[in-house]
């Protein structure tokens, strides 16, 4: 909501009682989560105690194969440093990949800069930025961009011109692989939502291959906007009637399943694939389940095949040409009814 509302802006710092307020780096503020006692010495005191952190440099090029997303990125990147190879530094994020990237996709891989362990992740403000903070009425701000001669503690450097669909595999988020490795498991449950995986170009993703198609038998899929705004959007869109149509549930906004409450949590021994951040033991749901984690468009197609895949199998497009074969084989008898029994 802070970033729709206009509240988030380059140069300025952004503390939160949310490991996931990194996110805000996006638009080239220090952001990063605090404890609910550094909280409290804000509000009483007015200031925050912070050891200036290292950076690390993640120079992003080459030209994204289509359907791959900033999910599959930084997956990607987790798979490659783990879950503490930026552990209480800045992920600063460059690059033409960056440069062509939605501001929504950034927030996604500043997001995620935390399950690397960092503090922040950076990406320096551009036309792309002002352009989204002039639609939420923000003019005023002052850059702040690393110097040309910036020392980095380290700078990683990959081409992603050749990056397939990444997934997650339980119990830890850098237990990455190219999904073409994963081999066949089936699922139970589907989850597109959280801070991670439910802004509108995610949902966008969803409704693209929603359109059309039906959840697979004794899988349930659930669909969290991540605000009223983008749930309001995605309704003015249609995205919310192909949603219902495929059979999932959409639901209220909020973290719901990705901190294991309400709906959409896995039950004993069940299996799920999960547009969230983190896949932990125990995370989304009971201890003895399994929850991998993809984005939000491997996990519509998953929930359709009732597996984990980027593909939608001929079956699923056949049952999609049967489904308006049989609209209009109805509209056909209903003709039938009116003439006689040999007609």
């Amino acid at each position: 909501m802070l970033p729709e509302k206009g509240f988030i802006r380059p140069g300025i710092i952004v503390a939160g009682t949310d490991s996931h307020t990194c996110t805000y780096g996006a638009f080239g503020c220090f952001s990063t989560g605090v404890g609910t006692t550094d909280m409290a010495n804000i509000f009483a005191m007015g200031d925050m105690w912070v050891r200036v952190p290292t950076t690390l440099l993640f120079q992003l090029e080459g030209t994204l194969p289509k359907y791959i997303t900033a999910k599959d990125i930084m997956l990607f990147i987790l798979g490659k440093i783990g879950c503490d190879g930026a552990a209480g530094k800045v992920m600063e994020f460059r690059g033409s990949i960056i440069d062509r990237m939605p501001m929504e996709e950034r927030m996604t891989l500043s997001n995620m800069a935390i399950e690397c362990g960092a503090m922040c992740g950076l990406i320096a403000p551009d036309n792309t930025t002002h352009q989204y903070l002039q639609r939420c009425g923000q003019d005023l701000f002052e850059e702040v961009i690393s110097d040309p001669d910036a020392n980095y503690e380290d700078i990683y450097q990959f081409d992603l011109s050749h990056l397939e669909p990444q997934i997650a595999c339980p119990p830890k988020p850098d237990q990455v692989i190219g999904i073409s490795e994963l081999g066949e498991v089936p699922i139970t449950k589907a989850f597109i939502g959280s801070c991670t995986g439910g802004k509108l170009f995610d949902l966008a993703q969803a409704a693209e291959v929603l359109k059309n198609h039906h959840v697979a038998p004794g899988v349930s899929l659930f669909i969290v906007p991540a605000s009223l705004e983008v749930r309001q959007k995605a309704e003015n869109l249609g995205y919310m009637q192909i949603f219902v149509a495929a059979g999932a549930t959409v639901l209220k906004s909020g973290c719901g399943a990705c901190i294991n409450a309400g709906f959409g949590v896995l039950d004993k021994e069940e299996t799920g694939v999960y547009a969230t951040n983190r896949n932990f033991k125990g995370r989304s749901g009971d201890p003895t389940a399994k929850n991998y984690l993809a984005s939000p468009r491997v996990v519509a197609i998953s929930a359709v095949e009732g597996r984990i895949s980027d593909q939608l199998s001929p079956r699923a497009e056949h049952q999609k040409k049967y489904k308006k074969l049989d609209i209009a084989l109805n509209v056909s008898s209903m003709g039938c009814d009116r003439t006689s029994t040999e007609e």
